[in-house]
């Protein structure tokens, strides 16, 4: 398996665990905070909303300004989503940290998944497979955790050791390697990789792989 997949696996399962808290705290603080049940549901349609809105968009520009950028950016998010959630004082703090949780996700998954998908041209779905598997295991020991430790510590302070864990996925993602080079077609965005010399002169005939050599 390629060392900048295992890397994607690993800041994924990071992530997800970190991101679980919000779910199991936000209802307690904010039940706190005198929040009725309606509020609160309000506040996760702002968490999932966010990146119903995002993701198209926020997925194209990684494939303009490269996919590591938006992974990274995606992370900060859910970082200052936990610090904006731990010191919180009323519900709109709680609202703005849910609309941080939820541009994390529209910036951090479209970008992750397109980064491995693009590593493993030919087994998408072994790769996707593994990415999904690392979200899930990630995303149910986080809310064990949570549960546990926010009963245990308090939800607020929970979520300022779940920052810690989710700047810890940061190391994985600034050491990817770059990706491909991009250059601009008459028809959009295209990406191209280098051609080895005896590659195209084993498909000499085709003007597609010409064109590429050029290009690089």
């Amino acid at each position: 398996m390629k060392r900048e997949v295992v890397m994607v696996y690993v800041a994924t399962f990071i992530l997800n665990v970190s991101t679980a808290l919000p779910f199991i705290a936000v209802p307690l603080v904010a039940e706190g905070m005198g929040a009725n049940p309606f509020e609160i549901s309000l506040l996760f349609v702002c968490s999932s909303l966010t990146p119903a809105v995002l993701s198209s968009f926020a997925g194209r520009l990684s494939d303009l300004y490269g996919k590591k950028f938006f992974m990274v950016g995606g992370a900060l998010a859910y970082a200052l989503s936990l610090l904006v959630f731990g010191s919180s004082k009323c519900v709109l703090h709680l609202a703005v940290a849910s609309l941080l949780l939820g541009v994390g996700s529209a910036f951090f998954v479209p970008s992750s998944m397109a980064y491995v998908a693009e590593e493993y041209e030919e087994e998408k779905g072994v790769a996707l497979g593994g990415y999904n598997t690392g979200g899930a295991a990630g995303t149910a020991i986080g809310f064990f955790l949570s549960g546990y430790l926010a009963s245990v510590m308090g939800p607020r302070l929970c979520s300022l050791a779940f920052l810690w864990v989710t700047l810890s996925s940061l190391p994985f993602l600034l050491f990817l390697r770059r990706e491909s080079r991009r250059v601009h077609g008459f028809k959009g965005l295209t990406t191209f990789k280098p051609v080895s010399y005896t590659h195209l002169r084993a498909h000499e005939t085709s003007l597609h792989l010409v064109c590429r050599l050029l290009l690089e």
